[in-house]
């Protein structure tokens, strides 16, 4: 894994100079190997050239450079940096917790170096996939608070503000078309699950918590519960919680425990899906999370998560065995709810992810003893992060977790539809 590149020409075949950069426009490792091989074949070498690289300082320099657009680990750093990783901790977003859950690095290089995060995949993304999903759940906050709004009025609102974003009358009115479908697709819906007893109202969308959290915007018509700290996970591991519920659908019993439902919008039907999986792997952590701190803040037993595909009839649920009989009537396409037996719900499903959580948060804050290590070395998530420039994973590293598939889910086309 620690061995220096191969050298263009090492295996026998002719190196070829057509494609080979000037040394000034290099930008890639592969550029510079290609350099490399262009200067040696200039020099008359011979197929298998490589073992004479050894006499030619300029070629030794090189390769050395060449590996460093790589980096297999995470650099040293001083014990005087772990104050930093403390500081960032202090309050935390799912989504951050989710970040360093996958690669400690990652969240190091974007919440303690604070490294400018470039959001686009590696990929490349879909035109404005990001602004949709953000409208798409607009829409469907609009939806239940004005439930006599008809579907076209609500985009228009929507799209009215968006305006800026998009300047184009035709683009505004493709996008307007999805909405609208979107929206009454949503009435449908949601006309039907009624008879499972659960309902979002107006005051139950878009709800903050633990207000002057740096992933959140306490702005617009978001419920905002102001002053109620979140404390989560135990010991090191204990921290704060902030962030935004998309919804949740409340049973208003009159007598008795008022139980909730947490939903979380995705924009089709395999982001909900995967994230549901991801969920009950326990490499997930968001919805759990957000339903221990709503569990907070409004005195409800959670007896079930949602993700809510948009754009298709489909909800991806783990349930409570108290809420099965809801959840049937609340499955749209047909897909059943995972229903789990109460104690393991609420102990090993919704606790199991806050201690995970906690967990987490205790590795990141050991800091320069172990809290910024490279992990998963996944290509999915490599290539989707964000301050990927600045870690330099090791790509040749990408074939080993490949041949464990299980282990690697395929690329999400609809990432960042959580707004």
């Amino acid at each position: 894994m620690g061995a220096p590149p191969t050298a263009p020409g090492a295996s026998g075949a002719t190196p070829t100079t057509s494609t080979a950069p000037p040394l000034v426009d290099v930008a890639t490792e592969q550029d510079l190997l290609r350099h490399v091989a262009s200067t040696a074949a200039a020099a008359g070498a011979a197929p298998g050239f490589a073992d004479g690289f050894a006499s030619d300082a300029r070629i030794v320099a090189w390769l050395a450079r060449a590996r460093r657009f790589r980096r297999e680990a995470a650099d040293p750093l001083p014990a005087s940096a772990t104050a930093a990783f403390l500081a960032a901790t202090k309050r935390l977003s799912p989504s951050r917790i989710q970040a360093a859950s996958d690669c400690p690095h990652r969240f190091f290089l974007a919440n303690v170096a604070k490294v400018p995060e470039d959001d686009a995949p590696l990929r490349g993304t879909s035109a404005d996939r990001r602004r949709f999903g953000t409208w798409i759940h607009r829409a469907l906050e609009q939806a239940v608070r004005a439930p006599d709004a008809r579907p076209d009025e609500i985009v228009a609102a929507v799209m009215a503000e968006a305006s800026a974003d998009v300047p184009d009358d035709a683009d505004r009115a493709w996008y307007a078309e999805d909405l609208e479908r979107i929206v009454a697709l949503f009435r449908v819906r949601e006309a039907d699950a009624r008879a499972s007893g659960y309902a979002p109202h107006a005051r139950d969308v878009e709800i903050s918590f633990g207000t002057g959290g740096a992933d959140e915007d306490d702005g617009g018509d978001a419920d905002v519960v102001r002053g109620h700290v979140v404390r989560l996970g135990s010991g090191a591991g204990a921290f704060v919680l902030t962030g935004r519920i998309d919804r949740l659908d409340t049973n208003d019993a009159a007598t008795g425990p008022r139980r909730a439902i947490v939903v979380d919008y995705k924009t089709t039907a395999a982001t909900a899906i995967r994230a549901a999986r991801g969920l009950l792997r326990s490499e997930e952590l968001q919805l759990a999370l957000y339903a221990r701190a709503i569990e907070q803040v409004r005195g409800v037993t959670v007896v079930g998560v949602e993700h809510y595909a948009a754009m298709q009839p489909v909800r991806a649920a783990t349930a409570d065995e108290r809420a099965a009989g809801a959840f049937l009537l609340r499955r749209d396409a047909g897909r059943p709810a995972k229903v789990l037996a109460t104690a393991e719900f609420q102990e090993s499903f919704l606790r199991g992810a806050e201690r995970r959580a906690s967990e987490v948060v205790a590795t990141v804050r050991k800091g320069a003893d172990g809290g910024h290590a490279k992990t998963p070395l996944d290509r999915t998530r490599c290539e989707r992060c964000g301050v990927r420039d600045v870690c330099r994973p090791d790509v040749r590293r990408f074939a080993l977790v490949a041949a464990r598939p299980d282990d690697v889910e395929p690329p999400d086309d609809d990432e960042g539809d959580d707004a």
